[in-house]
């Protein structure tokens, strides 16, 4: 097997499970989809074409530089009024996609995804345009091997003991004299909280609500912003499963209301992004029932 083989089959890397900890509930439809976050690159230059970037909006990284779409490549085609709309096509994003064990030229291979600016071209066929670009691993615009991509600066902090903070008992503001004591309400919020999923499980909805409410009685509203990580993730996961069960009982303002809670106390709850997209949905199709 040759080196090129080899690196091709190595799998890649595989995220953790934040729910190996069977803290969180589950729907079935929770396992339909897949959520991606977009946030701002830690060093910019990341996103130069020769590091192969995934990125949404600015400016298309082209894989391939000597062969660049047309302009007619490039217009909408939607016609939304009898006649072509034939308006420059806006980028929204490109993903990087190599074919694993596919064939050479596609050692290399970029989706980029263009749509129409005009909302009334958006059901239209033609108003969007994904272009495939593929390149073999030797080519005239890259290295053969993986590039080594940018590391971040060192970064300023402005804490003046330079012991971590759980080696002193500390985080965000808790003192380390209540670092034992948050410690505690914490793991006496999973116990009721593990009370909550079961009674969810079992489809008793209303004495899940009631348990998960009693476990943030536990971890009081103090820690949802001002409390340890680990406090906030688990006042978010509390709150999210909250949305879950209303979600099921259809009480979909008090679903939202749950999830911009968790959010709060953690901005990296997934299934509180989704469950407050699906209640935001469903609002959406009923205006009277907007929060």
């Amino acid at each position: 097997m040759s080196e090129e083989d080899k690196e091709r089959k190595e799998p890649p890397a595989e995220l953790e499970d934040e729910d190996s900890d069977d803290s969180e509930i589950e729907s079935e439809s929770d396992d339909l989809w897949r959520l991606g976050f977009v946030q701002p690159p830690e060093v910019p230059e990341a996103l130069e074409a020769r590091y192969f970037p995934s990125k949404v909006g600015g400016r298309p990284a082209w894989l391939d530089p000597s062969r660049l779409p047309t302009a007619d490549q490039l217009k909408c085609k939607a016609s939304p009024y009898g006649e072509e709309c034939g308006k420059p096509l806006g980028f929204l994003m490109q993903i990087y996609a190599p074919v694993m064990d596919g064939p050479p030229e596609a050692f290399h291979r970029s989706l980029f995804v263009f749509c129409c600016r005009d909302s009334n071209c958006a059901s239209k066929d033609g108003s969007v345009r994904v272009l495939r670009c593929q390149l073999p691993r030797k080519n005239p615009h890259y290295s053969y091997d993986p590039p080594d991509y940018p590391k971040p600066g060192a970064k300023i902090t402005e804490v003046e003991d330079e012991t971590p903070a759980s080696a002193r008992g500390e985080e965000k503001n808790v003192a380390p004299e209540d670092a034992a004591e948050t410690q505690k309400k914490l793991a006496d919020a999973v116990v009721v909280k593990k009370e909550g999923n079961e009674f969810f499980t079992s489809g008793n909805l209303d004495d899940a609500l009631s348990k998960y409410a009693s476990a943030l009685e536990l971890l009081g509203e103090g820690l949802r912003k001002a409390g340890p990580t680990e406090a906030r993730q688990e006042y978010a996961k509390l709150r999210s499963n909250r949305a879950e069960c209303f979600l099921q009982q259809k009480k979909f303002a008090e679903a939202a209301e749950e999830c911009t809670a968790a959010l709060e106390a953690d901005a990296n709850c997934a299934k509180a992004w989704f469950r407050r997209g699906k209640a935001r949905f469903e609002l959406a199709v009923a205006p009277g029932e907007l929060p």
